[in-house]
């Protein structure tokens, strides 16, 4: 049997503890994130409930996480988006944290902390809102994901295709902005509690809840990603363009380096050891790798 130590780390590297997701749980804009500027699940609950379960010595919580309930999802691809992870997380597991949560406030012998952890999770799990804007999130997340991830991969190497991805993105949240979307996530959010009902009137107030969170996301990426194309100077250091760059030196993004910090660089040394560079295949390597080479003294 699995230590209480070992359970923790399979639980953390596999993306299902809630503890690293503080305030994540309400979608409610707060504070931005590189991509949306949302704080997604009040996870105090969450955060509480799970911490002090898998912090316990007691056999008989670990028995009941590893064995009879709950389920460990697939590694989430994106383990670098803390939001939409904890989005995937909790979606992909619901029915489990609501039966581990029914077990504890059900059975005999639990302790008044784990019983009081217990029905606030379960409060959560049963709340209209949060699990509409759960499943909100999640469809959100499919076009922030992929923009985040070609930031990550792609911002010194391409630029344009980028800002591309950005303009992209901001459109498709556009199209989100609509009636299909509010019934969808909570057909979605019903999916995952049968309990749950939806009123007219709850439809409606969600509809304009969920306008108001697009057009923040939309407003914030488009005020954070303005400037975004006065980056392509950093083009300069995408060593898989190093071969073309040797045929055909990059001056204009020679000067927007320069127009961007004037007087900083000495931008005849700079170009012809950039010459250097482009013309020894030696040095064709990522940034980081030939910065280091440089500090080096080439």
């Amino acid at each position: 049997m699995e230590s209480s130590s070992d359970l923790i780390n399979d639980i953390i590297s596999n993306g299902i503890d809630s503890y690293s997701y503080e305030q994540k749980l309400e979608l409610k804009k707060k504070r931005p994130t590189p991509i949306l500027n949302l704080d997604v699940l009040d996870g105090k609950t969450m955060r509480k409930f799970q911490f002090s379960w898998y912090s316990s010595t007691s056999s008989k919580r670990s028995e009941l996480l590893r064995v009879k309930w709950f389920k460990q999802p697939e590694n989430c691809e994106k383990q670098w988006n803390y939001h939409s992870k904890a989005a995937a997380t909790i979606s992909a597991n619901f029915k489990e944290l609501k039966k581990i949560a029914l077990c504890v406030t059900e059975e005999e012998d639990w302790d008044p902390m784990s019983i009081c952890l217990a029905n606030g999770l379960l409060n959560k799990l049963s709340d209209f809102k949060f699990v509409y804007l759960l499943c909100l999130f999640n469809k959100i997340s499919i076009f922030s994901d992929h923009v985040f991830l070609t930031l990550q991969t792609k911002c010194t190497a391409d630029v344009q295709t980028c800002i591309k991805e950005i303009t992209d993105m901001s459109t498709q949240l556009t199209f989100m902005k609509n009636e299909e979307t509010v019934v969808m996530c909570s057909k979605s959010a019903v999916e995952l509690n049968s309990e749950l009902q939806y009123s007219d009137k709850d439809v409606q107030s969600l509809k304009y809840l969920t306008y108001e969170i697009l057009d923040s996301i939309i407003t914030q990426t488009n005020v954070r990603f303005q400037d975004f194309d006065l980056l392509q100077f950093v083009e300069l250091t995408n060593n898989k363009a190093f071969k073309n760059y040797k045929k055909c030196f990059p001056v204009e993004k020679l000067q927007q380096l320069e127009k961007n910090f004037p007087r900083v660089f000495d931008l005849e040394r700079l170009k012809n050891e950039l010459t250097i560079i482009f013309n020894n295949r030696s040095r064709y390597l990522p940034p980081k790798e030939l910065l280091n080479l440089i500090i080096k003294g080439l």
